[in-house]
Parts: structure tokens; sequence; C-alpha cells
């Protein structure tokens, strides 16, 4: 379940932004996930929501985005979107391609509220 090691190190990234930006609390996390991080969303939000339990960022609510898989041709240099893990080129049919997308995990952006200016 590698929805643990991820949820631990955006929870630190959270957690470090909303500190170094003055947030006493964080509301709203969003959060971008590419198809082949294989991600099971609920398991995240749980795993991430005990993690941040006792913080700033206690109770957020945890936005998820996935990141469709989208390759490059090495051939020819056609880039086109993965559909039914076919990574062939839909010009060439080469399977000699580069990942572009789709292996992102990052923390899009974190709300919070701020006290008293």
């Amino acid at each position: 379940m590698h929805e643990i090691g991820i949820a631990g190190e955006l929870a630190r990234i959270v957690l470090s932004e909303a500190e170094r930006n003055g947030l006493p609390k964080v509301t709203k996390v969003s959060v971008c996930f590419g198809e082949m991080v294989q991600v099971v969303p609920d398991i995240f939000r749980t795993v991430f929501s005990e993690t941040v339990k006792n913080t700033v960022a206690e109770g957020s609510l945890v936005d998820i985005e996935t990141v469709k898989i989208r390759v490059r041709c090495r051939s020819c240099g056609n880039e086109f979107p993965v559909s039914e893990n076919d990574f062939r080129c839909n010009l060439c049919n080469s399977a000699d391609v580069d990942l572009i997308h789709g292996n992102e995990v990052f923390v899009k952006s974190i709300e919070g509220e701020r006290y008293g200016n």
C-alpha cells in the first residue's frame, strides 16, 4: 500500500507550506496523481487524514485530480494519450515511446484560513 508513503510525503509538504505562509488552519488540499501511480483515492484520503491528525491540516478536504497518461513516440515524434494500456503510436505503430505525463505526484494547491491579520 504505497498510499502511506505518498500521504506522508504530501502531508509534510502541506504542513511545511502552511507554516511558511502563516496558515493556522488548512481547509482544502488538492493533489494530482498520474494514472501510472495507481493511487486508490479513498485509501489515500483516509491515510492522509490520519497522517495530519492533531495538525493545522486536520479535517481538511482532500481533492484528487488524475493526470492521464501521455507519451511521445521516439520514431516519429507524435505525442498522444494512452488508452486501454495501448502504448503504440497511433501514427507509425511503434511501441518505442517516452512517458510525458502520467507518473506525477504533487500538491496542486493548499487552501486555508488566516486568523486576524
